[in-house]
């Protein structure tokens, strides 16, 4: 018998060993069960005295089976019942427990007590048993209970369904109640800060016509009778301008939906030919483009909203005409500030107050047309000009007059499914500004005979004396609505394009802030309309804009020249629309013409322009090139920054891509 406090203990192999009556041998008394093994340093740990201690049994195997005396054989054990069999189970690693064996023997037995408690539940855990049957039942019993749940909820879901339309109506109601909620996001997607896509087909329609049609088409008459020497010849200048045009913003509108981001020419310039080009286009524009084209417009839109109040007079006070000039430019500035939606609306109302007007015009010179005869048509291509320089200066009004087709281009980013609604914007607007453009010149000559006409400083005030009697003064409120309109368009699209120049780091980043509350590029406003006040200052603004006629086409002639490098160099890229490529190429043609004739007639405005570009290439070295910075001009920036943040409440643009 082992003794109840030693520490030969014998182990789960022996128990199993012991077990089997065919195999097991008596051992004689004072005799330990010794077993074999392949690495007796792996299965005997060493105790302290430099004994080796004997490994540990299981515990479940000593309860299962009793100690018998030494002195019982093979035979004299008892047969096992079939119950008592205990199942096969897999073969698992040996794992070796090492016991340090003390004097005592006492803490030897408790460590192997609780090593053998451990075996034992990691055992039963293994042991199959009747648990096993239970759990399958338990899964199924709550496999049924889920499956009676669902039945019930798809009994309720009908008056949940109810309840839940209820609830709707009562949220939605509420909410009507309460007024519709400032979104905090400025475009589509709810992760960023942008201009918001609230510009439709209308609105981009209204946009275009508007732009387009401005005071050119109530002055620039004259200037086209007098460079093509004929009535003829003046009709066949503004049908084939129509056409260019057409041709024109139908190669941006390939750009712009292959590029869906705003800024029209510079966009497409830096694209296409890298930072330099399209620097020197936003430094055209910012230094003499825009300030004084924005003036001249603003002054004529004075000049007709005064005149009706001095009938007789040569001239009309100058001061007269500044205040209102500057009064007008303020309050669109602020128009545009407020809300993108005002600015289209007030733009879609001028843009039909003015095709009102015309269509004015239009009935009016049939009407007389009628009664007259036609004298004016009468060889009608005699005294035509045929020198390419006169042909091209008479292209320049007519051009002039169709300015404004890449609104648009301007605003893309700004447009709902620009892919679809750019491309019907430009061949609606276009269309309809040619047809009404051709029918009112025919108009114009139908009522005033061609000495009339170059005598005429604007044509439609005498037109209006001539045709419409009493009924003349409205003429001069039709040509400032008209003014007033392209004057607003004017200042949509080029705030955006300052914009776009701050995004790309070739403006300062003040001018890259958006209102949270409104949706607009507020501090671009501000600073466009500052600059437009300038001007104002100088006698004889119309100079500086004949200046900077050469460098426009210049502009024009880069963008063209972008279409066909896109086409060569890009030729997979993903087009949703794509024209002719000879479109391309007439487009670069004209372009070309426009630059080269009128610039050797004129060489002092290409001189000029030469001199701007000049100053533009140094600016470029310093600030873009060299990136030279003043630690003191920066932190002058940084706190007019933070000044405009916190006095329009706006933010830097935040980008998705």
């Amino acid at each position: 018998m082992y003794p109840d406090d030693s520490a030969e203990v014998l182990t789960a192999a022996d128990s199993d060993m012991r077990g089997d009556a065919g195999d097991t041998r008596a051992m004689p008394p004072g005799r330990t069960s010794e077993i074999p093994a392949e690495d007796p340093e792996a299965e005997m740990g060493t105790a302290e005295g430099g004994e080796p201690a004997l490994q540990t049994m299981d515990n479940g195997a000593r309860e299962g089976a009793e100690p018998r005396p030494a002195d019982e054989g093979p035979g004299d054990r008892p047969s096992l019942a079939e119950e008592d069999v205990q199942p096969a189970r897999p073969p698992r690693k040996k794992r070796s427990i090492k016991q340090t064996a003390s004097p005592s023997g006492n803490q030897d037995v408790a460590g192997n007590r609780q090593d053998t408690g451990l075996d034992k539940e990691k055992k039963e855990e293994r042991k199959p048993s009747g648990d096993s049957a239970q759990g399958e039942l338990h899964f199924r019993r709550r496999q049924k209970e889920l499956e009676e749940e669902k039945g019930e909820a798809r009994t309720n879901q009908p008056q949940k369904k109810k309840t839940d339309d209820g609830q709707r109506k009562k949220e939605k109601k509420k909410k009507e109640q309460e007024g519709p909620k400032k979104d905090l996001c400025l475009s589509s997607d709810d992760s960023c800060i942008r201009l918001k896509k609230e510009l439709g087909l209308l609105d981009s329609v209204g946009l275009i016509m508007g732009n387009i049609i401005g005071s050119g088409i109530f002055m620039s008459p004259r200037g086209v009778l007098e460079y093509s020497g004929s009535v003829g010849m003046s009709l066949v200048i503004w049908v084939a301008s129509g056409f260019v045009s057409m041709v024109g913003a139908l190669c941006y509108a390939e750009m712009g939906t292959m590029i869906p981001q705003s800024g029209s020419h510079y966009t497409y310039l830096q694209e296409a030919f890298g930072p330099l080009p399209a620097f020197l286009y936003v430094w055209l524009v910012v230094t003499i483009q825009f300030p004084c084209s924005r003036a001249i417009v603003s002054l004529t839109f004075a000049n007709y909203i005064v005149q009706p109040f001095f009938p007789g007079c040569a001239e009309t006070p100058e001061a007269a005409r500044k205040l209102i000039a500057i009064a007008i430019l303020l309050f669109l500035g602020w128009l545009n500030s407020r809300r993108v939606k005002w600015a289209t609306t007030v733009q879609d109302v001028l843009a039909l107050t003015k095709v009102f007007a015309l269509i004015i015009i239009i009935i009016t010179g049939i009407h007389y047309l009628n009664r007259s005869g036609g004298e004016s048509y009468d060889n009608a291509f005699d005294g035509t000009n045929w020198h390419p320089a006169l042909i091209a200066t008479a292209f320049y009004h007519t051009l002039w007059a169709y300015d404004g087709w890449d609104s648009c281009n301007m605003i893309v980013e700004e447009m709902k499914d620009p892919y679809r609604n750019l491309p019907r914007a430009i061949a609606i607007s276009l269309t309809s500004v040619t047809l009404i453009y051709v029918l009112t010149n025919v108009a114009y000559f139908g009522v005033l005979s061609p000495g009339e006409i170059l005598a005429s400083e604007a044509v439609a005030v005498t037109f209006g004396q001539r045709a419409l009697g009493v009924m003349a003064w409205t003429i001069p409120i039709f040509v400032a609505c008209s003014t007033g309109g392209g004057l607003n368009g004017a200042i949509f699209g080029a705030s955006r394009l300052l914009f776009v120049s701050t995004r790309r780091g070739h403006l300062p980043k003040v001018l890259g802030l958006v209102c949270v509350e409104n949706y607009t590029p507020v501090t671009s406003l501000i600073f466009l309309v500052l600059i437009s006040l300038v001007p104002f200052i100088t006698a004889d603004i119309r100079v500086l804009v004949n200046y900077t006629a050469f460098a426009g086409n210049l502009a024009a002639v880069g963008t063209s020249a972008a279409f066909l490098w896109f086409r060569y160099k890009q030729p997979d890229r993903p087009r949703p629309i794509k024209v002719w490529i000879g479109f391309g190429i007439l487009e670069l043609i004209m372009t070309l013409f426009l630059v080269v004739f009128p610039a050797v007639r004129e060489p002092v405005q290409m001189a000029a322009a030469l001199g701007i570009v000049l100053t533009g290439l140094l600016v470029y070295y310093v600030t873009q090139h060299r990136q030279l910075t003043s630690p003191k001009l920066d932190s002058v920036m940084e706190k007019v920054t933070y000044v405009c943040q916190m006095l329009f409440v706006a933010v830097h643009e935040e980008r998705s891509d």
